[in-house]
């Protein structure tokens, strides 16, 4: 896949971390973008468009992630999961 290439370290700091509702909401917003995204956590990295792989991160309150984006949309795709996680995933 051609285009930019972004990463962030995230802070989950919902109560609940990184469960169901969270992750489908990122797998969401991440399935709006043509841009591979990619979680990774404690050398553990998944799709960021699979709810059940980012289940298996069990990334709880206080962990931080790391977001990489790869695609001619990357910057876009990464500022979106950007803001979700930021806002506590709106919860």
């Amino acid at each position: 896949m051609t285009g930019n290439v972004v990463s962030a370290e995230l802070l989950i700091t919902n109560e609940k971390g990184l469960h169901v509702r969270a992750a489908t909401a990122l797998a969401k917003v991440c399935g709006r973008f043509e841009s591979v995204v990619t979680v990774s956590r404690n050398g553990e990295t998944v799709d960021a468009k699979s709810v059940m792989g980012l289940l298996l991160l069990t990334a709880s309150k206080g962990t931080t992630i790391f977001v990489e984006a790869r695609g001619g949309d990357a910057q876009e795709a990464l500022m979106a999961v950007r803001e979700l996680v930021g806002m506590g995933f709106y919860e």
